[in-house]
């Protein structure tokens, strides 16, 4: 069966080997946005390899940037719903990534949250069209076990990248509270090598998507405005 996908960030890491595993079924459409596709060589090498991808630029801190992303993308759908939409795109900003509270700056906060939460949340809103006429209806919003507030060691990782990743997780509970319709989960991807994870991470990216993606292509009703770690199990808030 065909299915149509929407990858946000995906020039490198996470979001690259989505579009990698998911352009692999000619059955896909996928459409993978970034802010500079021309200058994403990785990205555009996979779009010369496969006719089953999109790539459309879109930054998720910009809602000009959205909307056209959006015309693109529905004028391509044609009558077509999206079925999965993955928001993967984000980031850890800061003077120092892994300042503590006590010197958190709050221009730091405030960058992490605009790409961090107010992306994911303006995208869904912007596709919710093009969600709404499709079946399927998931929407997997990429966060970190950083965001859970169960969490009892934050090894080096920065206060404004665990705040903003435990908002995402509350407006994934929102998101599903709010359209019962859909199916919407936040994901922990696990310690993945890439350039915002850890040199020494244990996960290789092309591991973790594979684990996300068997959960995101079987979500149930019954996940919905729940924490998944990628391996399956449920993350305590």
């Amino acid at each position: 069966m065909s299915y149509t996908w929407l990858v946000t960030g995906s020039s490198r890491g996470i979001g690259l080997e989505f579009v990698k595993q998911l352009t692999t079924d000619r059955s896909n459409t996928v459409f993978a946005t970034c802010r500079c596709p021309d200058s994403s060589s990785a990205l555009q090498s996979l779009k010369n390899a496969s006719g089953n991808l999109h790539i459309v630029q879109l930054d998720v801190r910009d809602e000009g940037s959205i909307s056209t992303a959006v015309c693109i993308v529905q004028a391509i759908l044609g009558a077509r719903g999206l079925d999965y939409l993955i928001n993967n795109a984000g980031q850890i900003h800061g003077t120092d990534k892994f300042a503590p509270f006590s010197s958190m700056l709050a221009a730091d906060l405030i960058e992490n949250f605009l790409t961090n939460v107010a992306g994911p949340a303006l995208v869904l809103q912007a596709f919710l069209p093009a969600c709404e006429k499709s079946q399927r209806r998931v929407v997997a919003n990429i966060s970190s076990a950083a965001g859970s507030f169960a969490r009892k060691d934050f090894g080096a990782v920065g206060a404004a990248y665990c705040v903003s990743k435990a908002a995402l997780n509350m407006l994934s509970c929102k998101q599903a509270k709010d359209r019962a319709d859909m199916i919407v989960v936040a994901i922990n991807p696990g310690s993945v090598k890439t350039d915002m994870g850890a040199p020494n991470a244990p996960l290789l990216p092309a591991e973790s998507v594979a684990s996300m993606l068997r959960i995101i292509h079987s979500a149930t009703a019954e996940i919905s405005g729940r924490f998944i770690n990628h391996t399956g199990e449920e993350i305590a808030w």
